[in-house]
């Protein structure tokens, strides 16, 4: 029970003496704070005049102040002399050096006791400091004296500093350097007053710009500094050490040293970059340098390892950056079309000087891997100068095209699809970085192999486009070599071998043409569809074929091979020869085919003239033609009078041809301009309207099938007009011989010949006995009296007349000899004969004026 009330004794005991110590140290503190408000109100103006004062005395530029006050408690356990709103001017120009807001000079409140005035510690807040370097060389900042006046000692031994919201901007206009920095918290510890000391460094603050040369490389970059700072001020030797650096879109780490040697300043710096955020520092260049469209973005992380060497003094400061690259996962996302380069892997280096970073560059990639989807790019890059980027590249690829025409940015060609596997080595200077234009491909060089499998290639919109594209390409600079290339256009199949001039300029540049030296394959040339247009099936079959216009800016020689070639119901097979098209005419040579039974050899040209039409030119040869076929094929030459249901036989001949062409394929009739050599054997003509009116001569049935040996002649056709001159038909029929001329419309006027004693042997016999096949042939050996038979009107509907100017004057000597023969061809005489022989005689009186009789019904 004693001991119970003990123990409370005690703690009532241990109570009291605690309350009394907190009275006693709140009195203390009270007299402390009492004592400290009475001695700055007693020393405030004296501590401000002196510190003040000796500053003042020390600057070589006007310093002025608004207001001042001292206090020991503000920044306790430091007393502290607070200046408002003071500024001081430059030592050059007319900015100003410093307007801050306010500023704490802090002292040891022992040695104000001693009338020690040193400030140890200095605290600026909401301030601007502006250093400047002049034109000359000449820095603003060189404002105080050594030079000492004042009765009392102030001495400067900061051991600490600390800002808070102050603007710092560096302006050199003599190496052309502006630099601004926000700092929102920076504090400095170390003991500044030694000529040799250590500082450790720590600063929060946003790297508002970095300009060299009137370009922005860094903007509104946030930064967090923590470092070791080491100063020999005698020698100007500094170092940095264990510094860190976290900036907003990388990390790092950094080390370096600065010294003075003579008028330079020497600089090595190492940093190590832990984690750059490359999509980050990709923004943050871009806002400053002028890429163009911003569509493609990388993304990733990136390790480096940089070494800075140079010079921070003279006129011209500039240090060597060098580094390593190495990063894993990096991504290029083409944000409009949502496809990316993924998955990639890079390993280089790069450098650049100071003094001139666009041109100095240069980045190597000396290892990159990507996948496109499905496939992959992987090779090696190095670009140079930014100015006039000079560009490298070895790439393996695999890839679909598709994928990657949606993903570059800007796209030569309409549409693509397909697989192409490529080894590829190019390089190239380009005219700027902004934009890419098909001009910086001039003098590309590109050297390697492409394989491509099942390509389909659009070169425009509306444009035709080449289907199921396989085979290898071969580059050398702007040439390719196309091995065993086929595909498909227009639904024609081909291959091709050889080689392609001017590639890159023809695809990327205006009026550059593009040189094509090749073999052609095809198995079918189908022209019906390559006359075809673009546009759907539906509209196509409403519009008429048009012949395309020709390139001016494509030039090709080839070799070709079809083996088989269809237009309309014209077909040839076995083709061969050479096509060339230079300054947009086409031309055809050594061309032989096999068709309508025969062979065909052929050369010939076609150009585009000015007013829209097509020029055409041409030498053919045919050997054996079935002419029946022949008229079929060629849709009997627009004509329905003489169709392939009306002749036959056997054509050999050769055709010299010159026309115009209207681009819906259409003939301007009056420009053909021709000479046609033929030779007709075993020929026919079948049931033949136009003949119909020759009856009087002969009987019908004979007339339905005339068959002749051999025709031939040499016909001409001009100013749409078709010329033939005399020739010799032996027939089964009617042996005549024929000339004269026919127009396109039909009309025509042709002179028919034949033998008096011939018309009327056949004219009054009922059927022909022991005759031969092409009608009989006499040659009494003293000549023929001819019959002259003109033809008018038109195919369709021919009239014949005859007339005497074709008897010779001696005509009635040749009937006088031919008599017998009459009178024993025309044994069965009736008055029909006689009156017919009466009006035989009426014609051969030659002292009748000449005209020409029309062959009525009842010859």
């Amino acid at each position: 029970m004693n001991n119970g009330v003990a123990g409370d004794e005690k703690k009532k005991a241990k109570k009291k003496w605690i309350k009394r110590l907190i009275v006693s140290l709140t009195v203390i503190l009270l007299i402390f704070l009492l004592a400290g408000s009475l001695t700055a109100f007693l020393f405030e103006d004296k501590i401000a005049n002196i510190v003040l004062e000796k500053i003042y005395e020390m600057s070589k530029t006007e310093i002025t102040h608004k207001s001042v006050s001292f206090s020991l408690i503000r920044k306790f356990p430091m007393a502290s002399l607070q200046v408002d709103n003071i500024t001081a001017e430059g030592s050059v120009g007319e900015e100003k050096l410093l307007t801050a807001e306010h500023i704490y000079l802090k002292f040891n409140i022992l040695d104000l006791l001693s009338k020690n005035y040193t400030i140890r510690k200095i605290d600026i807040e909401n301030a601007r400091l502006q250093l400047i370097v002049n034109e000359k060389g000449k820095c603003n900042w060189d404002i105080f004296t050594t030079d000492d006046t004042s009765d009392y000692e102030v001495k400067i031994k900061l051991s600490d500093i600390k800002l808070s919201n102050v603007a710092v901007v560096y302006s050199d206009a003599e190496a052309s350097v502006n630099v601004a920095v926000n700092v929102k918290s920076f504090t400095a510890k170390g003991d500044f007053s030694e000529n040799v000391f250590e500082a450790d460094l720590n600063a929060k603050m946003l790297i508002d710009s970095v300009n060299v040369k009137k370009i922005n490389y860094l903007q509104s970059l946030p930064c967090h500094l923590k470092t070791q700072l080491y100063v020999d001020a005698q020698n100007e030797n500094y170092r940095l050490s264990n510094a860190y650096f976290d900036l907003d879109c990388m990390d790092f780490t950094a080390s370096a040293t600065l010294s003075h040697e003579k008028n330079t300043y020497p600089l090595i710096a190492d940093i190590n970059i832990k984690n750059a955020d490359i999509e980050k520092v990709f923004k943050k260049i871009q806002e400053n340098i002028n890429f163009g469209e911003n569509i493609l973005i990388p993304k990733g992380k990136l390790k480096s390892k940089v070494q800075l060497v140079g010079n921070l003094g003279g006129k011209k400061p500039n240090v060597s950056i060098c580094g390593t690259l190495d990063g894993k996962e990096i991504k290029i996302e083409n944000i409009k079309n949502d496809i990316s380069l993924s998955k990639g892997i890079l390993k280089g280096k790069f450098s650049m000087q100071t003094s001139d970073f666009q041109q100095s560059i240069i980045i190597n990639a000396e290892e990159f891997f990507v996948h496109l989807n499905s496939g992959y790019l992987k090779g090696k890059a190095s670009l140079k100068n930014l100015q006039q980027p000079h560009f490298e590249l070895d790439l393996n690829a695999k890839i679909e095209l598709e994928d990657w025409h949606n993903f570059i940015p800007q796209n030569y060609f309409w549409q693509t699809e397909g697989t192409i596997a490529a080894n590829i080595r190019f390089s190239n200077t380009f005219s700027s970085m902004d934009t890419l234009t098909r001009y910086d491909f001039r003098h590309s060089t590109i050297e390697g192999v492409m394989v491509v499998d099942d390509v389909f290639l659009q070169m425009k919109e509306n444009e035709e486009a080449f289907e199921k594209l396989n085979g290898e390409l071969e580059f050398n600079n702007q040439t390719i070599n196309a091995k065993k290339i086929h595909g498909k256009f227009k639904g024609n199949a081909f291959t091709l071998n050889g080689k392609i001039e001017n590639v890159f300029p023809y695809l990327f540049f205006e009026k550059e043409h593009l040189y094509i030296n090749a073999d052609l394959s095809v198995p079918v040339v189908n022209i019906n569809q390559l006359l075809k247009s673009g546009e759907k099936s539906s509209q196509r079959e409403k519009e008429p074929q048009m012949l395309p216009t020709f390139p001016a800016d494509v030039d090709f020689d080839m070799n070709f091979k079809a083996q088989q070639l269809v237009y309309e119901q014209f077909e040839a097979s076995d083709l061969s020869g050479k096509i060339a098209m230079k300054n947009a005419q086409l031309s055809l040579s050594n061309l032989q085919m096999q068709t309508c039974q025969g062979k065909i050899m052929a050369s010939g040209s076609i150009s585009q003239t000015e007013n829209a039409l097509f020029s055409l030119t041409g030498n053919m040869q045919m050997e054996t033609v079935n002419i029946s076929k022949m008229f079929y094929a060629m849709g009997n030459f627009g004509q329905n009078t003489l169709t392939h249901k009306n002749i036959n036989g056997l054509l050999n001949g050769t055709v010299k041809i010159s026309f115009y062409l209207k681009n819906d394929m259409s003939i301007v009739l009056p420009s053909v301009k021709s000479s046609i050599g033929i030779k007709i054997t075993d020929g026919q003509l079948i049931n033949f309207t136009a003949l119909q009116s020759l009856s009087r001569f002969v009987r019908i049935s004979e007339l339905q099938n005339i068959r002749f040996a051999t025709l031939e002649n040499v016909i001409t056709i001009e100013n749409s007009t078709l010329f033939i001159p005399a020739m010799d038909i032996k027939n089964n029929a009617l042996n005549l011989v024929l000339s004269g001329e026919q127009t396109f419309a039909g009309k025509i006027n042709y002179n028919i010949m034949v033998m008096l004693k011939e018309v009327l042997s056949k004219k009054f016999r009922e059927s022909r006995k022991n005759g031969e096949d092409f009608g009989e042939v006499i040659d009494d050996k003293s000549g023929n009296t001819m019959v002259s038979i003109v033809a008018t009107g038109t195919l369709d509907d021919p009239v014949f007349k005859w007339k005497l100017k074709s008897t010779q004057k001696d005509i009635k000597t040749q009937l006088q000899s031919q008599q017998e023969q009459i009178r024993q061809t025309l044994q069965e005489q009736n008055p029909q004969i006689i009156e017919a022989r009466k009006k035989d005689k009426e014609l051969n009186n030659s002292q009748k004026p000449q005209k020409d009789i029309e062959i009525d019904e009842n010859w």
